[in-house]
């Protein structure tokens, strides 16, 4: 599960250099400066959505699928507020937010992957009930 922290930077940093190889290639201008925040917002969020999966890894089943949602949610709501706050505060224009939604894109595939395996890797709880 720790090892799962260590994907998400791995992809973004993929991301980063194909956007600026394809960028020189194609001789764009693609907004390197926000391409780095973009990356930086969306790792920073994906690594703490990540957090109550690691804190729950031994958990029942039906627990891990919860906090699984809980960490898709917390995703998107770090990402948001995370790019808005330096949306705001440095006063960056669209570029900023079509990178920071592709790096959302591409975290959270990964955040998802991350919580799927982990509700696998978790045994069911069975509850007998009487039959009548």
């Amino acid at each position: 599960m720790l090892r799962a922290l260590l994907l998400n930077p791995l992809i973004v940093a993929a991301l980063c250099l194909l956007a600026m190889a394809v960028g020189q290639v194609a001789h764009l201008h693609i907004h390197q400066h926000d391409i780095i925040l973009a990356a930086a917002a969306s790792l920073i969020a994906s690594e703490l959505a990540m957090l109550p999966l690691i804190y729950f890894r031994q958990a029942s089943q039906d627990t891990v699928a919860q906090v699984g949602l809980i960490s898709t949610v917390l995703h998107l709501f770090l990402s948001a507020g995370i790019g808005f706050a330096i949306s705001a505060c440095l006063r960056l224009g669209q570029p900023f937010l079509y990178w920071l939604v592709i790096f959302y894109w591409a975290t959270l595939i990964t955040v998802s992957i991350v919580a799927v395996r982990a509700v696998k890797a978790t045994t069911p709880r069975v509850r007998n009930f009487p039959i009548k």
